[in-house]
Parts: structure tokens; C-alpha cells; sequence
């Protein structure tokens, strides 16, 4: 099974970059158009089941292309199989102390 890190921070920034790191860290083939309807394609037709792990996912704004991207990759591990594990990266409470300070 097909297993990767997405970086919410990356997703959430330029689309040219976000497109970059996805097709490094799923290992899309050198066509793939950095485009969602490309993603989705590639997801389905080249990867088979996901396990995907979203890190960061706090820097993903509702509504925003990153968003749009998650919802892709959600939508063709749906089809496809496998698991998504959307994570937030919530700081510590310890490491929200030490910030306040």
C-alpha cells in the first residue's frame, strides 16, 4: 500500500509548490499536469490504496486551494482505499506556556 507525509504548510502555500510536493511525496509520474483534476486521476489510476498522513493541517485555511487539495486526496482515497490521517499539530500545553512567556 502507497504510503505518505503531505505537508499541510506546503499544501496551504503557492499552488506551483504545493504541485511540486505533492508529486515528489506521492511519487506522481513526470506527465502529471499539477492541476486537482490531474491529482485525482493520478490517485486513482496510478497509485491504488493510500495511507496518507496530513501534517499541519492547521495552516489550511477553509475554503482555500489547499483545502481543495486535501478534499481531492480525501475523495481518491475514498475510491481507491486506504486511510487518511488529517493531523493538527496542536502544540503542547507546555509549549503554549513557554510561548506566552
Amino acid at each position: 500500500m502507497k504510503k505518505a507525509i503531505l505537508d499541510g504548510a506546503i499544501l496551504a502555500g503557492d499552488r506551483e509548490k504545493a504541485h511540486l510536493h505533492l508529486q515528489r511525496a506521492l511519487d506522481l509520474p513526470d506527465y502529471y499536469g499539477c492541476n486537482l483534476d490531474a491529482l485525482f486521476d493520478c490517485l486513482n489510476d496510478e497509485l491504488g490504496p493510500l495511507d496518507i498522513l496530513i501534517s499541519g493541517c492547521r495552516f489550511i485555511e477553509d475554503g482555500s486551494y489547499g483545502a481543495r487539495i486535501v478534499e481531492t486526496v480525501c475523495q481518491a482515497a475514498r475510491e481507491v482505499g486506504g486511510h487518511i490521517i488529517l493531523e493538527y499539530d496542536v502544540p503542547k500545553y507546555e509549549e503554549m506556556d513557554e510561548a506566552d512567556e
